[in-house]
């Protein structure tokens, strides 16, 4: 999260709870008008999402957003980064 907040990205930390919605990216947040969310795995277990982390980041693409699984603080600057580009 400093890493993209020292890019100018405003992000924060989803904690699960019971009143949670079930799914959530892990870092949700915003840069350069444009709405991210980033699901945080070990490299060798980011093909281990639920199915329900799944649905949410496909109902977050459809909705224009950016979600992706990332594996490192580069990986998500990388991301941001393009979308700064685009803008």
């Amino acid at each position: 999260m400093n890493a993209l907040r020292l890019e100018g990205a405003f992000v924060f930390k989803v904690w699960g709870s019971a009143h949670m919605m079930v799914g959530l990216p892990d870092l949700i947040g915003c840069y350069a008008g444009r709405f991210f969310a980033f699901e945080t795995k070990m490299p060798d277990k980011r093909k281990n999402t639920s199915v329900k982390q799944d649905y949410v980041i496909d109902l977050i693409r459809r909705a224009g957003g950016i979600a992706q699984v990332v594996s490192s603080p580069e990986e998500a600057l990388n991301i941001l980064r393009a979308l700064e580009k685009r803008s």
